[in-house]
């Protein structure tokens, strides 16, 4: 029981929370806003179509309190912006009222209610009914590829909503709803759709044939059901074709091809099509060729149709094609037919359809243009084809003369030919065709002229009468001759933009009339102007076509002129022409009077002075004049009148008005002189009296004497010439221009002022004697004024220092003496500038470029003393130099005397494929002497061995040699050239040894062998001695003859056993030697220096060999003496040229000898080298050579 008191007690005082919050709430019209009171209902209200409205309006206290009581007759209510009547407001009491309105329409209103203007508190009131049903529900499935529903929301003021479903017919499907992907508003707000396709969910059910559709529309009063049963193959519709196509053309066929959209291929029933088509000729409504049904899927992939019996050849088809269901019910609705697809194809081209038409009298004689009485011209008329039968391109109206096809027209139009000096006394007959780029017509018209004596007289007095509205009246008088045979008369009329006397290019139409009559009315348009003409016409005759060449105004007196016109405009003339109507004829014309004056401007059409008048006297035929004396580019208006006789003249006609072209100016007034600078001249001028049109620009001309005139545009009355030449006079004049320039105004001649001088180019100088220079140039070419000074920079060059002097000279020479002072210096430079001087200021040109020269001086006393000296001097080195050459010609003839044991032996050249032939035959029991056998030691500290490698010393001749290859390797000097060996093993042994001969003219090049020994000739050098030294090959060709330039080294065999290596056999036939000598060139890889010092250029070398072995290369054998770098001891070794020789290092070797081989050391080759060097030799085979060094074998050795 305790808990059910808690219980209630708790409600209870919720309700009265609620109850003082709803109160306290309601006092106010709306949260956050203080008002003089508020209304009841709250808010917004909604009422059902046909309930009362009641709305009361209650003050609050506070406002009572402040405003008195008996406020509530101040309160009113408005609605939207209008103030609603007293009658539908009660007052309850005084602090509130009452709104009640039995019947309020359906609307969504603002209902405000107020007191003295101020809003007590608003209400929005919606007053509305359930949905109504919608109306123009409808769905089309769109080439069959989606499906939308549409349809128009019926006016709502309450919020309205949309749920559409459908089903399908069938009991299993009756409760099965489908409902719409989405609903979509458009933007005009009240169309809404909703759309199914095969990706939409549900999807689009195409195969399905009926839909039952239903449409729930629902607001707060109610809701409304809409049901529609949908057929969906009626409302299917289909894209246009596709692919629309012609496949062939004719004159009157077009063969279509065209597809159907793909989606629509598949479509149940089938399609239909629709054929229309227009024509650019005839009515302007579309034709339909016919309908045609596609019902297969077959029939519908392709789809063709001949469009047939087409009217217009060469003509513009406009066809359009359509397509629609065949489930299709309603005939004529054209809703359900798809856009149409077009094409426009223009038939083939063939003849013209027909030849021009012709009448009898459609032909007009004139005057012949020879004026001969014999000669007439004809104009032959016909009347144009239309266009629509013309068939093709490039139309036009051929017309030749029967029999006499040479006669040809002047002038063929689309209207008439014109044919000229026709015989008067011939007729002819004249054909006529239609033609085009296919052919001409298959008929012709023709136009038969008479001879003159056979033509009808022509009608008389032709006079046309306007009455207004394209009426006129034709009149006439019966022809003078031939009017018994006259049969009718033809009217004819032709619609041109000019009347006579202009031929009429235009459409022509005829009319013919009975022969009795002699006036005739027609109405034509009015738009254009219309000729008139008649003929008079027998059964084979015509009088030919009569022009009426004037126009009666009906009921219309003497009035002003109307046809006046300006002619030609010139800039001092207009001339004005007119035509006369028939009115204006009346009476005999005496003249014509022109009336002109120059008006104040083209806006203002008044004289700006007195009108001026030129009376010309004439007749009817006059119909110009010329006014003369007119400004130009001047405005005038002009009017005519005609004089008759008695004095009597028309009125004016209407003013024309007409402006005279331009034409040059006068020239500008008072041209000064603003300012002058010494590069500038500032001109001003004063307008020309007479512009005679738009004045454009000013031309400024001005030049110098002797110069060609320039010119610059100027587009004001002043201007400022720059650039201009300091201190020279200018002749100048202006010129106005407008489409032309005015005569140039009096000429201004003025002097710009003076600048500064150009720089000085030419400056030169003259000696005149020992003692006076004259340096000289000349003016400035751009002196720029009188050049009152010239400064010359006179810089003396003296032995320690320059001394520049300036000095001031008017001339353009200057000349100074005491040129050296006294040989203080040799040599000055000269530069010179201008100097100009204005107002005592001095404007300095450049200075000229320096010019370098030399003192003159008299020569010295040691000068003379040291010219013959000189020449003394130079013939005893002269007389010196031969002498010496000729002593060393002597020397190198003087033959050399070997000692004992050492005989000359000479040689030819020896090949070394000779390397197994015979070998020289020696003595055998000749041995080395003791010379041969130093030459094969070391000696220490031995010096320079070689002598002097000049030839010409005293000492020890020395005797260069060197190899040569296969090729010939020419040195006649010792240059120290190296040249190249043969590059094969082959190359090698087809090589020889030379010996230069003394004797010999032609100098050769020596070399030294040494004995191989007994087996020598069966071992070739195949390869190069590997190690610290190089091999020297032997010549195995016998020698034959003694030279002098072999050195025998022979060695006794006691001697032999002393020597710290094995000597060569003594055996061997053939004799060996050794050559030392100097190297007087820089030392290479082919020398063998021996005991060189340090500071030796040309360090010694030795070579030992046989002429039977080959010597690849010269030996280096370096000095005894120590270098600073290295400490090597050398060596030599005579080593066989087929046993390899093992490299010597530091820790095979002795201080002064090599330590050798164990094997035996067999005779052949000569090894020279350090120790512990090491330096690859080449190997022969590989294509490779060993430089050598050259010599002179003139060079001998002298005897100790």
């Amino acid at each position: 029981m305790a808990e059910n008191g808690w219980f209630w007690m708790s409600i209870l005082l919720t309700s009265i929370i609620l109850t003082c919050t709803n109160a306290k709430t309601e006092n106010r019209c709306m949260n956050n806003l203080i008002t003089p009171g508020y209304t009841e209902p709250h808010g917004d209200i909604y009422i059902e179509y046909g309930q009362p409205l009641d709305i009361i309006c209650v003050l609050n206290e506070k406002y009572m309190l402040e405003h008195g009581e008996n406020s509530s007759q101040d309160l009113y209510f408005v609605r939207n912006s209008e103030t609603l009547p007293r009658e539908m407001i009660e007052i309850l009491n005084s602090s509130s009222i009452r709104l009640h309105i039995d019947n309020s329409p359906k609307s969504s209103s603002m209902y405000t209610c107020k007191i003295h203007s101020t809003a007590v508190c608003l209400n929005l009131v919606v007053v509305d009914a359930k949905p109504l049903p919608v109306t123009d529900f409808e769905c089309i499935s769109y080439n069959y590829e989606n499906l939308t529903c549409k349809w128009t929301q019926m006016e709502n003021f309450v919020k309205t909503t949309y749920n559409l479903t459908y089903n399908f017919p069938g009991r299993a499907s009756r409760f099965l709803r489908y409902s719409c992907p989405k609903l979509i508003t458009h933007s005009d707000g009240k169309t809404m759709s909703c759309s199914w396709n095969v990706l939409s969910n549900p999807q689009y059910r195409q195969a399905q044939r009926t839909f039952y559709f239903e449409l729930n529309i629902t607001n707060i009063f109610g809701y409304t059901v809409v049901n529609k049963t949908f057929s969906h193959f009626q409302h299917v519709l289909s894209g246009p074709p596709q692919n629309l196509t012609h496949v062939n053309v004719t004159s009157d066929s077009i063969y279509l091809y065209w597809t159907v959209p793909v989606p629509m291929q598949v479509f149940p029933p089938g399609v239909e099509h629709r054929i229309l088509y227009q024509s650019e000729y005839g009515e302007r409504n579309w034709q339909q060729a016919g309908i045609l049904q596609t019902p297969s899927t077959d029939q519908m992939r392709a789809v063709y149709f001949n469009l047939t019996n087409l009217k217009y050849a060469h003509a513009l088809y406009d066809i359009r094609i359509s397509m629609r269901s065949l489930a299709a019910t309603i005939v004529n609705d054209e809703s359900m037919w798809s856009k149409n697809s077009s094409i426009t194809v223009r038939t083939m081209s063939k003849a013209p359809g027909a030849p021009p038409s012709t009448n009898i009298g459609s032909f007009e004689i004139v005057s012949s243009s020879s004026n001969s009485l014999n000669n007439t011209d004809m104009y032959i008329y016909w009347q144009q084809i239309g266009d629509e039968i013309k068939n093709g391109e490039q139309f036009e109206y051929y017309i030749e003369v029967e029999g006499q096809p040479n006669i040809r027209p002047v002038e063929i139009t689309n209207a008439y030919a014109k044919f000229r000096n026709l015989t008067v006394a011939n007729n002819y007959t004249f054909n006529i065709w239609s033609r085009n780029s296919v052919g001409r017509s298959e008929k012709k018209s023709t136009v038969f002229v008479p001879t003159a004596s056979e033509r009808v007289g022509e009608p008389v007095s032709f006079t046309k009468i306007a009455f207004g509205s394209g009426k006129y009246e034709l009149s006439w008088e019966q022809p003078r001759s031939g009017y018994r045979s006259l049969k009718n008369y033809t009217i004819f009329w032709c619609t041109h933009d000019r009347d006579r006397p202009y031929q009429c290019s235009g459409y022509l139409r005829w009319e013919e009339i009975s022969n009795d009559k002699t006036m005739f009315n027609i109405t034509v348009s009015e738009d254009k102007i219309n000729q008139f003409a008649i003929s008079a016409n027998s059964g084979t005759s015509s009088s030919g076509m009569v022009w009426a060449t004037c126009t009666v105004i009906h009921n219309k007196a003497i009035g002003k002129m109307e046809h006046v016109w300006i002619n030609h405009v010139y800039s001092t003339s207009i001339e004005v022409a007119w035509k006369l109507d028939c009115s204006d004829r009346i009476g005999s014309i005496e003249g014509f009077i022109i009336y002109y004056c120059s008006i104040v401007k083209p806006t203002i059409a008044s004289c700006k002075e007195a009108e001026q008048n030129l009376t010309i006297y004439g007749d009817s035929r006059t119909n110009r004049a010329n006014i003369t004396g007119l400004t130009p580019y001047e405005t005038y208006m002009l009017a005519v009148s005609v004089m008759t006789k008695h004095n009597t003249q028309s009125q004016k006609s209407a003013y024309q008005f007409a402006t005279t072209l331009e034409e040059a100016p006068s020239s500008p007034l008072n041209v000064k002189i603003a300012n002058v600078t010494n590069s500038s001249v500032s001109l001003v001028w004063e307008k020309p009296i007479s512009t005679n049109g738009r004045l454009k620009n000013y031309r400024i001309i001005y030049y110098t004497n002797g110069s060609s005139p320039e010119n610059v545009i100027a587009n004001y009355e002043e201007y400022t010439l720059t650039n201009l030449t300091s201190y020279v006079n200018y002749n100048i004049s202006v010129e106005a221009c407008t489409v032309e320039c005015s005569k140039p105004s009096p000429a201004v001649i003025v002097k710009t002022k003076g600048g500064y001088p150009s720089e000085i180019d030419q400056v030169g100088v003259t000696f005149q004697n020992d003692s006076i220079t004259v340096v000289q140039w000349v003016r400035p070419k751009y002196p720029r004024g009188n050049i009152n000074i010239y400064e010359v920079n006179f810089k003396k060059k003296l032995q320690y220092d320059n001394d520049t002097v300036v000095t001031n000279t008017t001339d353009t020479h200057f000349t100074f003496d005491n040129c050296g002072e006294d040989g203080k210096y040799n040599t000055f430079y000269i530069s010179i500038r201008a100097v100009n001087i204005f107002d005592d200021v001095r404007y300095e040109g450049s200075w000229s470029q320096e010019l370098e020269s030399y003192c003159r001086t008299s020569p010295s006393l040691w000068l003379w003393m040291l010219i013959p000296g000189g020449f003394i001097i130079i013939l005893g080195l002269f007389y010196m130099a031969k002498k010496m050459y000729l002593h060393c010609q002597e020397m190198r003839d003087v033959e050399i005397k070997l000692p004992s044991g050492l005989a000359p032996v000479v040689t030819t050249d020896i090949g070394l494929s000779n390397w197994g032939g015979p070998k020289i035959q020696e003595e055998q029991s000749h041995h080395p002497s003791a010379d041969e056998e130093l030459l094969l030691v070391k000696f220490p500290n031995s010096g320079n061995l070689s002598g002097d490698s000049s030839g010409c010393s005293s000492g020890h001749e020395s005797v260069t040699s060197s190899l040569e290859s296969g090729t010939q390797i020419s040195s006649t000097s010792d240059s120290g050239t190296e040249q190249p060996r043969s590059s094969s093993t082959e190359d090698l042994h087809k090589n020889s040894l030379r010996l230069r001969n003394v004797s010999s003219s032609r100098p050769s090049k020596g070399y030294v062998t040494v004995p191989p020994d007994n087996n020598a000739s069966a071992r070739s050098p195949k390869t190069a001695a590997p190690g610290n030294y190089c091999v020297l090959g032997v010549d195995p060709t016998p020698v034959t003859s003694i030279n002098p330039n072999y050195v025998p080294a022979s060695v006794s065999s006691s001697e032999s056993t002393k020597l710290p290596y094995i000597l060569p056999n003594a055996s061997i036939q053939s004799s060996p030697y050794v050559v030392t000598g100097d190297l007087n060139k820089p030392s290479n890889s082919g020398y063998v220096p021996l005991n060189s010092e340090a500071n030796e250029k040309n360090p010694a070398y030795v070579m030992a060999g046989n002429k039977g072995m080959i010597v690849p290369d010269l030996m280096r054998l370096d000095s005894m003496k120590p270098t600073d770098l290295e400490d090597k001891s050398v060596y030599v070794q005579v080593a066989d040229p087929a046993t390899n020789v093992r490299k010597v290092t530091p820790d095979n070797f002795t201080r002064h000898q090599p330590t050798v081989d164990t094997a035996p050391l067999k005779t052949g080759y000569v090894t020279i080298g350090d120790a512990p060097g090491s330096r690859a030799c080449v190997d022969p085979a590989k294509g490779g050579y060993i430089p050598h060094r050259h010599f002179d074998a003139t060079k001998t050795i002298k005897e100790d």
